[in-house]
């Protein structure tokens, strides 16, 4: 059942909540530099700027109910309206990112929500499985990455204790010659939370060749993911 009470229904605690909660979903996934929070979360790019544009339209709408020469009944009408409209649209929302395995007490504390997922086992071994991506070109900079275990040979999925696939990769000028390669302290890093991932390289990168490495991980102790698969080299297109 949804949790209506996520988003406050007295008008100062309400905006309040607005600009907290969209200032956390847009600020930087501290835990994975360069990528904001919502995407962590789950919420897609759409729906996080859906979020930051009904912020914008409460600000505007805010500041004439706080001044009294423009707080009108219709004013009044048009924020209890607003207030209906955004938690109509917040509370789906907040049920997924409460539920996702990502999901943080920080998180929580920003957003209003108590996690409702599985409290997962603590992991205490070296992950030795290795992981099996598939790449496939979208056009436009853009690559989807998939993920899974030898044993889900027909889907894709992460490997039962773990919580997230590290990327290490390199964009390169010319393709390589060597059949070995091996991320080193040159390779940038990103972390991804689900099977499934776009994930998009810099502007002026096209034509150039993007060298991609993955592993099994585990957030609160990366000291035991697991071996690095083959490094996968990418036309970029």
């Amino acid at each position: 059942m949804s949790d209506t009470t996520r988003v406050p229904r007295i008008i100062s605690l309400f905006d309040v909540y607005v600009t907290t909660s969209d200032d956390h979903l847009q600020a930087d996934d501290t835990s994975n530099p360069g990528h904001p929070n919502y995407e962590r979360l789950g919420l897609s790019a759409a729906q996080a700027t859906d979020w930051d544009d009904r912020r914008q339209e409460w600000d505007d709408l805010y500041d004439k109910y706080g001044t009294k020469g423009t707080r009108t009944d219709v004013v009044r009408e048009q924020v209890a309206n607003f207030m209906k409209s955004f938690r109509e649209f917040a509370n789906p929302l907040l049920n997924m990112m409460a539920a996702n395995p990502a999901a943080t007490v920080l998180d929580g504390a920003k957003l209003n929500f108590k996690l409702t997922r599985k409290a997962p086992s603590k992991r205490t071994t070296q992950i030795t499985e290795t992981i099996f991506p598939s790449i496939q070109s979208l056009g436009g900079n853009e690559f989807f990455f998939s993920f899974r275990a030898i044993a889900d040979s027909k889907r894709a999925s992460l490997l039962k204790g773990v919580d997230s696939v590290i990327a290490w990769y390199k964009i390169v000028t010319n393709e390589p010659v060597s059949a070995s390669i091996e991320p080193d302290e040159t390779w940038n890093s990103i972390v991804f939370y689900k099977s499934r991932n776009t994930f998009k390289t810099p502007a002026g990168s096209k034509g150039k060749y993007l060298l991609i490495a993955f592993q099994w991980a585990y957030t609160p102790n990366r000291a035991l993911a697991g071996p690095v698969c083959g490094v996968k080299i990418e036309l970029i297109s």
